[in-house]
């Protein structure tokens, strides 16, 4: 329940208000249909999408087998490989879906699925510590300073879609 709390409490801190309309998630709800909901929705579910698809990617550079248990990639043989290679596979979710959500809020962040991804990669990164504990997820092979990183880079997308918002 903390949890929940604390990252609604987040998360309407990040709405903010743009240009006299109110902004929910960086989404205006004056303006919303069904298409930009379904649109906003796509966005959230290609930002998980292109998360998970980083790890896949870093997986094949490194010659990392894994696979998919519900909603965790698992490294099949984590001895048979070096600490550096299973960080960059841990890095690849964050890196790829920050990547692409920073092109995203530069080459088109009027669209409702900029929006969406934008949103989901920043609830993603900053609730990371809330939703696995240090031995488990991506962090267990990342350094410490790496979730700040990530999430200064998710806070600064989130700033700039809202900048381009007014």
């Amino acid at each position: 329940m903390k949890r929940i709390i604390l990252t609604i409490m987040l998360l309407t801190v990040l709405s903010g208000c743009a240009n006299s309309k109110y902004f929910i998630l960086g989404v205006d709800i004056q303006n919303m249909t069904k298409e930009n909901i379904g649109m906003t929705v796509l966005g959230a579910v290609a930002s998980v999408g292109t998360h998970v698809a980083g790890h896949y990617l870093a997986a094949k550079i490194f010659d990392i087998e894994i696979r998919q248990k519900r909603d965790r990639e698992i490294i099949l043989y984590p001895d048979q490989h070096s600490n550096s290679d299973l960080a960059w596979f841990a890095r690849g979710g964050f890196v790829l879906q920050m990547g692409v959500g920073t092109a995203l809020v530069h080459l088109i962040p009027e669209s409702y699925f900029t929006k969406g991804y934008t949103v989901m990669a920043g609830t993603q990164v900053l609730t990371y510590p809330l939703r696995y504990n240090e031995d488990k997820g991506d962090f267990a092979f990342l350094e410490n300073y790496e979730w700040p990183l990530y999430s200064v880079w998710s806070l600064y997308n989130l700033y700039l879609l809202n900048l381009k918002q007014r």
